[in-house]
């Protein structure tokens, strides 16, 4: 991981502001699934505390500060966690009452928000509070796997900056010299966004029944007379895939549910091109306001799923949500 990290260009640009002295008061660090951009927060952060990297341009990871920035003690540096599936408000409120204090030792307090897309409205609402009305000695660190589910307004007031993604068209085209269909190769290249995780999921046994299991999902929740109750139990827990294979599965339902939206406005490329006679027929019965609805049940779905939920009641619960 420092190798990758070492290489990726956002790192230089982070030097880069740290020498011009150009610090803005919140970044969003976005990446694939792997945890790069948590590596990468907790390195800028060290940057910015480390009383040697002024001269060597990056921490030194031997004086006191960098130790204590290590062991989780240095005072001017805070982490917040989901609590369970999410962020709660109450964890917010708390950084608010740490931050309004002066830094006792660096020049910022800095305070690494991890999987931010994890925030929950209230507590998403409170931040942007924040991040409208900077402290000028403060700087925020978000995190986060899946940019697009964090509050619009809380993106337009942070740096983006990603952490090592690739060109989709690369990563097709790596999978392909690979012997997978190119079909399997586009969607296995928007979930993985990486060459590693897309070939994971392409040497995945299970990956043609996780995208079966979802299909026949996605036409019983679309009907009213049938019984995705059954298929859940059936098609996803009695072949026991484990939970990191069912968020998969989710994660196929939230690219099906874009291809449906896309279908719905007439623009878009899809990526269930072979399943064309399906889109049509489930475009029919969905609109688009309800397919953003399940998109964010999916994402809730896996938070819950992290967070070592039951699996079944999990499901069973999104299905109830999307067939109300």
């Amino acid at each position: 991981m420092e190798l990758v990290l070492e290489a990726d260009p956002v790192k230089k640009r982070l030097r880069s502001i740290v020498q011009s002295g150009r610090l803005a008061h919140a970044y969003l660090l976005s990446g694939p699934r792997g945890g790069l951009q948590l590596s990468m927060a907790r390195w800028f952060a060290k940057l910015l505390v480390c009383v040697a990297s002024e001269a060597m341009n990056r921490p030194c990871n031997q004086c006191n500060a960098c130790a204590r920035f290590e062991d989780g003690n240095y005072p001017d540096v805070s982490s917040v966690q989901p609590d369970g599936a999410t962020i709660k408000i109450g964890q917010i409120r708390e950084l608010h009452r740490a931050f309004s204090r002066a830094p006792l030792e660096a020049s910022h307090r800095i305070y690494i928000i991890e999987d931010a897309d994890c925030l929950t409205l209230e507590a998403a609402n409170s931040l942007l509070k924040f991040l409208e009305e900077p402290i000028i000695t403060s700087v925020a660190l978000l995190t986060t796997s899946r940019t697009e589910a964090v509050l619009p307004t809380i993106r337009s007031r942070c740096q983006l900056l990603s952490i090592g993604t690739q060109e989709a068209g690369d990563i097709v085209a790596e999978l392909m010299e690979r012997g997978v269909e190119q079909p399997i190769a586009e969607i296995a290249s928007e979930i993985g966004g990486t060459v590693e995780h897309a070939l994971a999921l392409c040497q995945d046994e299970v990956f043609a029944d996780l995208l079966e299991a979802m299909l026949q999902l996605s036409d019983e929740m679309a009907k009213d007379d049938s019984n995705p109750m059954l298929t859940v139990a059936d098609r996803i827990i009695k072949p026991g895939f484990t939970s990191s294979q069912i968020e998969t599965l989710l994660d196929l339902l939230v690219l099906w549910c874009r291809d449906l939206i896309f279908r719905i406005v007439g623009i878009g490329e899809l990526f269930f091109k072979s399943e064309i006679d399906r889109l049509s027929n489930q475009s029919s019965l969905y609109n688009v306001e309800r397919l953003l609805q399940v998109i964010r049940d999916c994402w809730d779905t896996k938070n819950r799923l992290r967070s070592n939920a039951n699996a079944q009641l999990s499901l069973e619960r999104l299905v109830l949500r999307v067939t109300r």
